[in-house]
């Protein structure tokens, strides 16, 4: 397995290393589009026609293939922050036209795949840094298929992993991928290493699909251990970061009732 990526090239996306890339060259269809994603800026879309449907095409081969990773080319809206007026938001694509549950592993929360959550209905976990999103409560007001787990700064993976295995039992799933919760992002506040890459790249192996989101040099590794966990290849080593017990007492908190509501969800 490789990561597929479009024929555009971007500085996102030449980060990551040439060998770990499979250029996918094909298009999509504006009619699987307009009933998935159309939107208020459905005709200015049309005028970057190339763009979207080169993307849809890249969403197109990943469903065929029934279990891959992405890396979203991310021109202006086009990408996890896409809502009902943007382009296109690739992994509410795949979410609406497999049915399966999305989790969006990212610091920011989503808003544009909430926007879509709301408007499409396909069940949503959202992991995310609380210090910027929205309260759990503030969400559950407006949809009955969110679960959401706001998880403090200086988290690492004790917390995190315990915040993907709300995932565990759920079968296939579609993930947005932030890389932003790596410990070597400069501008991140959390300590994600590369086993909790890998333990999202192990739900993709399971017949998931997912698509990367902010991709830079920092964060090369975490994707090539996400890759790892979808292959099913070697655990990289452990070496996590100790949280304070400040931190593990409020992940904990935010963890447990996310796993509550997620029992009543998801039926697991």
């Amino acid at each position: 397995m490789k990561i597929l990526v479009g024929e555009h090239r971007d500085e996102r996306i030449e980060a990551l290393p040439p060998e770990l890339l499979e250029r996918v060259r094909a298009r999509g269809s504006w009619d699987d589009y307009m009933k998935i994603h159309g939107g208020p800026l459905a005709s200015e879309a049309k005028r970057r026609e190339a763009e979207v449907l080169a993307e849809l095409g890249l969403l197109d081969e990943a469903l065929r293939r029934g279990r891959a990773i992405v890396a979203s080319y991310p021109p202006r809206l086009i990408g996890h922050s896409s809502g009902k007026g943007g382009y296109l938001n690739p992994a509410a694509y795949l979410a609406a036209k497999t049915g399966y549950p999305l989790i969006s592993f990212d610091a920011h929360f989503p808003w544009g795949t909430w926007e879509l959550h709301l408007k499409l209905g396909f069940p949503l976990l959202a992991i995310y840094s609380g210090a910027e999103g929205p309260h759990p409560g503030r969400l559950a007001k407006r949809s009955d298929r969110i679960v959401a787990v706001p998880l403090p700064p200086g988290a690492s993976d004790q917390s995190l992993e315990a915040a993907i295995s709300l995932a565990e039992g759920l079968g296939p799933v579609v993930l947005e991928v932030g890389l932003d919760f790596y410990y070597r992002e400069p501008s991140g506040h959390f300590f994600a290493t590369d086993r909790t890459y890998y333990r999202l790249g192990a739900l993709v192996g399971r017949g998931g699909l997912a698509v990367l989101d902010c991709v830079s040099k920092a964060s090369a590794e975490a994707a090539a251990a996400l890759l790892a966990g979808a292959e099913g290849g070697p655990e990289p080593p452990d070496r996590p970061f100790e949280e304070t017990r400040a931190v593990q007492s409020e992940a904990a908190a935010a963890i447990k009732k996310a796993k509550e509501r997620a029992r009543r969800i998801f039926k697991v």
